[in-house]
């Protein structure tokens, strides 16, 4: 709880934690709010939080390529990393080193259209830090 927070802090900081604050559109708007998200932003003193990477990967499910998109604000210059796939077990899939930029970025993954149905994992390596993200590859129609 943060009694200390005006209605209009805590209602930025819902709208930051939103899965598409990025990115909004007009049918779901800023995405789905992470409760734990704005809990930490309001939690937040400095007003820079560098554990508040957001990441996004869509159409998840998926029966093609996916978008993954990255922001990345305690970056301070561009940087080299790397996006791994990973199946449920664990299994390496396809690996690709990338430059990351301080703040939003965008790769469309191709390397998904080539898996089986099933379940899989994202994952992004940069500057020592490591993010993972579930998807769900399904059959094409």
């Amino acid at each position: 709880a943060h009694p200390e927070a005006s209605a209009r802090e805590i209602r930025q900081a819902i709208v930051m934690s939103s899965s598409q604050y990025n990115v909004p559109d007009n049918e779901y708007g800023y995405g789905i709010p992470d409760a734990f998200i704005a809990h930490d932003l309001l939690s937040d003193t400095s007003g820079n939080n560098p554990d508040l990477t957001k990441i996004s990967l869509y159409p998840n499910p998926t029966n093609g390529p996916v978008n993954l998109l990255i922001d990345l604000p305690w970056l301070t210059k561009y940087d080299y990393g790397y996006v791994i796939i990973f199946d449920y077990k664990g299994a390496l899939l396809a690996s690709e080193e990338l430059l990351f930029q301080p703040g939003f970025n965008a790769f469309y993954l191709t390397e998904t259209s080539l898996l089986k149905p099933g379940y899989y994992f994202v994952q992004t390596r940069i500057d020592g830090r490591t993010y993972s993200f579930p998807f769900v590859k399904i059959d094409a129609e």
